[in-house]
């Protein structure tokens, strides 16, 4: 069929049950209708959609920050918005905790995929009952930071050790470091880990392997019209030219090299009813680090849910035991 027969089918697609935050959620693969309209084949419509922001044409800046009635009701001591990163971005961040000189360490957490972090707040004001502080920020081109693409961890992960290095240079936190990430943020947590040594413990709970190896299961499972056309192949021409659109390297982003470099102690939880992301990317993961990973099989988990109870046991009880006690 040719490209333009496509456009029939695509009119009714959602892919809100990607993250199952749908006022963001169809965003990933960002509107294939209109990047067919504007695409001259489906490669370069399928690269579009995989790296646009959900913000790629919303401007964001401290207009955008969230009010004070907002702040108490999440619970935020601190909110920042700073410009870092190449391209720069103005990054979102919270925190949430005890100040630094009072706090056990900082721990980093990371939404998913076109998500953002309202949806960390509660597990931030939990660990910060437990000494930590908190830092709560939205990657570039999600929530409330501005950017026009994702880059699955490669300019991510540098913009989180940049907005680390701001961080203690301001005095807002000190070590040790701790990172609890989900789904896109547990990759993107680990890869940040593989950049920077001063993180000693990740959480990464339904963690992908590589940006090569989530974007086809992806395009199949949210794409199934297309799946006849979805060749390796064609799939893996779009992640490249997704680089180039993007302006980075996609064999950047891969989470299972990065688990090699870091010595942190990382914690990797998954369902094994995942679809989104298979458990055996996290397998890859645990396998390329045995000596300093533990894998966390979960039965009954898909890939949003079945966790309460095992990361209510493990995850606190993760840091506590692989972070060094900070002396005040």
């Amino acid at each position: 069929m040719r490209l333009r027969g496509w456009l029939g089918m695509l009119g009714w697609l959602t892919i809100a049950t990607v993250t199952g935050h749908p006022s963001q959620g169809d965003k990933l693969f960002v509107s294939l209708t209109e990047q067919l309209k504007n695409a001259k084949d489906l490669v370069g419509a399928l690269a579009a959609g995989v790296v646009t922001a959900p913000n790629a044409q919303i401007p964001m800046g401290e207009a955008q920050d969230a009010g004070e009635e907002e702040l108490r009701r999440q619970g935020v001591d601190k909110q920042l918005r700073l410009e870092l990163g190449e391209p720069r971005v103005s990054l979102s961040v919270w925190l949430i905790g005890p100040p630094a000189a009072e706090s056990k360490g900082t721990l980093f957490l990371l939404p998913g995929i076109c998500s953002f972090k309202e949806c960390m707040a509660g597990r931030a004001r939990s660990y910060a009952k437990a000494g930590y502080r908190c830092v709560l920020p939205d990657f570039r081109g999600q929530g409330r930071s501005s950017g026009a693409f994702m880059t699955y961890g490669a300019c991510e992960a540098r913009d989180l050790r940049e907005l680390l290095d701001l961080l203690l240079k301001q005095g807002e936190v000190r070590g040790p470091i701790g990172v609890y990430g989900m789904s896109y943020g547990a990759a993107c947590g680990i890869q940040f880990a593989g950049l920077d040594p001063r993180v000693q413990a990740v959480v990464a709970r339904s963690a992908f392997a590589s940006m090569r190896q989530v974007v086809p299961v992806y395009a199949r499972l949210f794409l199934p019209f297309l799946r006849p056309v979805l060749t390796d192949a064609l799939i893996q021409q779009a992640v490249d030219r997704a680089g180039t659109l993007g302006g980075f390297d996609p064999n950047q982003s891969d989470t299972v090299a990065a688990i090699g470099r870091t010595q942190a102690a990382v914690l990797l939880i998954h369902g094994e009813k995942d679809r989104n992301i298979p458990i055996a990317q996290a397998e890859q993961l645990h396998a390329a680090a045995p000596d300093h990973s533990q894998l966390i099989r979960v039965p009954e988990g898909t890939h949003d849910q079945g966790f309460r109870e095992v990361e209510g046991n493990k995850t606190l009880k993760w840091f506590q035991t692989h972070l060094p006690v900070a002396i005040r």
